[in-house]
């Protein structure tokens, strides 16, 4: 377009209300034959911003207001939609404009999926997300529109590239905190659906925000090559897994990816030239021996990111509760305490079970416990525990079959695996066959649960 003449700019400004008429009249009158002396002026006393400027001296005439927001500034583009800095004039707070590309919104069926999806959190107010405000549509512009918080400006990907990789108790915590608002956000009946470096974003404060909630991959025609490499991801994961979309699950294993690359400095989907499909399925778990000093964190990873839908995390209650039993072991290690400690108790009598149940969970342990040696193994294979309190004397020595196997999948697994074995006094040369070590020590009765306590500490 060519340079727009006072008078055209002047009546933008007006049509608009983006200034003070007597400012602009005071400005246009020093400047009659010269806009951009005039635009210039303006903007040197803070009336026009330099993008309205730039944009009003090429004789642009759209684009300046979305409802009750002045446009002040252009903040990115996406294949979905165009983002402005704005300026809400009836509460003077700068806002963010998400204004989406009317091809995507042409039909009116995706406009209502559109406000469905972001339903659950429109006036939601939850101090790690970036709110949003409302979604309207600008007749003038014939464009929907989607009105949130300023952002904070750094995302987690830059922060792990200026700091390098994190502490696992920062990886916990960050953890903890995205499990919460995905969790409040679910029970709202709300689904992320578009986890990626660049919607987890840092405060200044040090905490972290959620961003882009839902709308980013709501879009059916955005799935193909101009499609942000986020949605492409989601996308083959939900065809490689046969979820849909919106399913949380698939949220909780891009959020494995996220803290594998936080601990270990790798993008683990980061395959140069290859497509989602292949990615997602070449994509390499993190190992046990990766974070010897944090086996939990490691475990959590593993079955955030699993393709075997069975093994990963089943909802963001879930997850956070492993996390908070990781953050309590990672304490007990620092301060000789137990608390977090996990521990399967075989026994089989139920008087004694209900004691060990009740004194454990009073000295901090988390406690399962069977009758059945196969509850173990089971558990073990799926979320294994930090230690196993086995009662040879009253389930007999075909238990030791069970130790044996728990020992075994322990050392494939290259995990610590602490056992205390119970035996009855005529059992006492079964503590030869297996001696007192580091991971392993028995007990002759008479003893009491205090005394099980004591031992599993010494092996701590």
């Amino acid at each position: 377009m060519g340079t727009a003449s006072v008078h055209d700019i002047a009546r933008t400004i007006a049509k608009y209300q983006l200034a003070n008429p007597n400012v602009v009249q005071e400005a246009m009158a020093k400047y009659p034959d010269n806009p951009a002396k005039a635009v210039n002026l303006l903007v040197k006393n803070a009336t026009l911003t330099p993008w309205q400027a730039s944009r009003l001296l090429a004789g642009d005439h759209q684009g300046y207001r979305f409802g009750k927001y002045c446009v002040t500034d252009r903040l990115g583009t996406t294949p979905i939609a165009r983002v402005y800095l704005a300026h809400d004039i009836e509460r003077s707070e700068l806002t963010r404009i998400i204004a989406f590309r009317r091809r995507h919104t042409i039909d009116a069926r995706q406009v209502e999926r559109l406000r469905n999806a972001l339903e659950p959190f429109l006036g939601w107010k939850h101090p790690h997300v970036v709110n949003m405000i409302s979604l309207g549509y600008e007749p003038q512009e014939g464009q929907h529109y989607l009105a949130t918080e300023i952002p904070p400006k750094t995302t987690f990907s830059e922060h792990i590239k200026s700091h390098g990789t994190l502490p696992p108790e920062e990886v916990l915590h960050t953890l903890e905190l995205v499990a919460q608002t995905m969790a409040a956000a679910l029970a709202r009946k709300g689904v992320h659906g578009n986890i990626s470096p660049e919607s987890l974003l840092l405060t200044s404060e040090g905490s972290i925000k959620l961003d882009e909630w839902a709308w980013p991959t709501c879009f059916d025609n955005t799935l193909g090559a101009e499609a942000p490499d986020c949605n492409r991801l989601y996308n083959a994961l939900s065809e490689s897994t046969k979820i849909p979309l919106g399913d949380v699950r698939n949220d909780i294993f891009f959020l494995g990816c996220l803290m594998h690359h936080a601990v270990i400095g790798i993008d683990p989907l980061a395959i140069p030239g290859s497509p989602p499909s292949d990615r997602v399925e070449s994509m390499i778990p993190i190992g046990n021996e990766t974070l010897p000093g944090s086996p939990r964190l490691a475990r959590i990873i593993q079955s955030m990111t699993s393709k075997a839908i069975d093994k990963r995390f089943p909802s963001p209650v879930t997850l956070l509760d492993e996390v908070k039993q990781a953050q309590r072991a990672q304490n007990a290690r620092s301060s000789g305490d137990v608390a977090g400690t996990t521990v399967f108790v075989l026994e089989n009598e139920l008087e004694l079970q209900n004691v060990i149940r009740e004194r454990f969970r009073e000295y901090g342990y988390r406690v399962f416990i069977a009758a059945d040696p196969a509850r173990a193994l089971e558990r073990y294979g799926s979320t294994p525990f930090d230690a196993a309190v086995i009662d040879v004397g009253h389930l007999g020595v075909e238990v030791l079959d069970a130790v044996d196997q728990l020992r075994a999948a322990a050392g494939r697994a290259d995990q610590r695996l602490r056992i205390v074995l119970l035996l009855d006094r005529n059992q006492s040369h079964i503590s030869r066959e297996y001696p007192n070590g580091t991971d392993l020590t028995t007990l002759i009765r008479p003893f009491s649960v205090g005394r099980i306590h004591r031992t599993l500490q010494d092996l701590t």
